[in-house]
C-alpha cells in the first residue's frame, strides 16, 4: 500500500496530471449512467486490460457505496511516474501508484453532480513498468501486480488513507477483499504497495 501523503484538496490546473490526462488520446471510455471511467496507456511495457481495469475500479467504488464518480487512469512507464512524483509530492524516484483527488469540477468530464453534488472526481497514475519489476519479486503475473496498484488507487479515492499502520492494515485488507472479487489473490509476503508515492 502506497506509504502515502494523505489524500488532500487537488484542483485540476493546466499542466497537472489531470489536466495532462484529460488532454491526452484516451485508449478507452467505460462509461453507465453515474460512472466515468477513461483509460489512457502511454506505455508499451506490458499489454492492458482495459476492461478487466475498468471492473477493478468499478468494483472497488460501487464496494465502498459510491455510484457517480468520474475517473481517469493513466498507465505509464518508470521515467513519466517518476517526473510525476518529483513535481507534485517531493520524492526523487519511481514508484507505483499516485492518486489524484480532485475538489471541483474544473477538469471534469462534464457529469452532472446530483442533487447532493457527491460526483467523485480523480485520477490514477500507475507504472507499468514497475509493475513488471515488482511481479518478479513476488512470483505472480505483471497484469496482477497493475491491478493490485489500480485497487489501491481506487481505494485512495474512496477516501482511505495508509499513513498509520492500523490504516495500512485496513488498506490491505481492503484490497484482498476486491481483488478476490476479481479473481485475484495477493501472494502470500507481498509488500505493501508502494515505496513512496501518494494520494494528492
Amino acid at each position: 500500500m502506497p506509504n502515502s501523503a494523505p489524500a488532500g484538496k487537488r484542483q485540476g490546473k493546466m499542466g497537472s496530471p489531470a489536466w495532462l490526462l484529460r488532454n491526452s488520446q484516451l485508449d478507452t471510455r467505460h462509461s453507465t449512467l453515474r460512472m466515468r471511467i477513461e483509460i489512457s496507456n502511454r506505455q508499451s511495457f506490458l499489454e492492458i486490460d482495459n476492461d478487466l481495469i475498468s471492473a477493478a475500479v468499478t468494483t472497488v467504488l460501487n464496494g465502498e457505496s459510491i455510484d457517480q464518480a468520474e475517473i481517469g487512469i493513466a498507465i505509464v512507464g518508470n521515467a513519466k511516474i517518476h517526473e510525476t512524483n518529483r513535481r507534485f509530492l517531493n520524492h526523487d524516484y519511481a514508484t507505483d501508484v499516485i492518486t489524484f483527488v480532485m475538489t471541483d469540477d474544473e477538469d471534469g468530464f462534464g457529469m452532472p453532480d446530483d442533487e447532493s453534488g457527491n460526483v467523485l472526481h480523480g485520477d490514477i497514475m500507475v507504472s507499468a513498468e514497475y509493475a513488471i519489476e515488482s511481479a518478479k519479486k513476488y512470483d505472480w503475473s505483471p497484469k496482477d501486480e497493475l491491478l493490485l496498484y489500480i485497487v489501491h488507487g481506487a481505494l485512495h479515492l474512496s477516501g482511505y488513507d495508509d499513513s498509520t499502520d492500523s490504516e495500512r492494515q485496513e488498506m490491505r485488507e481492503k484490497e484482498s477483499h476486491y481483488l478476490n472479487l476479481l479473481g485475484k489473490q495477493v501472494p502470500a509476503g507481498h509488500a505493501n504497495v508502494s515505496n513512496g508515492g501518494g494520494a494528492l
